[in-house]
């Protein structure tokens, strides 16, 4: 299984949320989530729900896909 590199996660939806033009505080309302805690989410202080992940997905923030494991 792979370690979640939180910090990497994290600065790629930073790269994200400004080229769609969102400011932070406009993200973390779309999130129902604290400015702070989008910070932190972006710092890769703290992870994030299931829940979370999908609000960012449906915003275009990140993409999730499943990948095939090839041996």
């Amino acid at each position: 299984m792979k370690t979640i590199q939180y910090k990497e996660m994290g600065a790629r939806i930073r790269a994200q949320r400004e080229r769609l033009g969102y400011t932070r505080e406009q993200l973390a309302d779309k999130l129902d989530v604290s400015t702070k805690f989008c910070s932190d989410i972006e710092l890769g202080i703290k992870g994030i729900s299931i829940q979370t992940l999908a609000k960012l997905s449906d915003l275009q923030l990140v993409t999730i896909e499943r990948q095939s494991n090839q041996d």
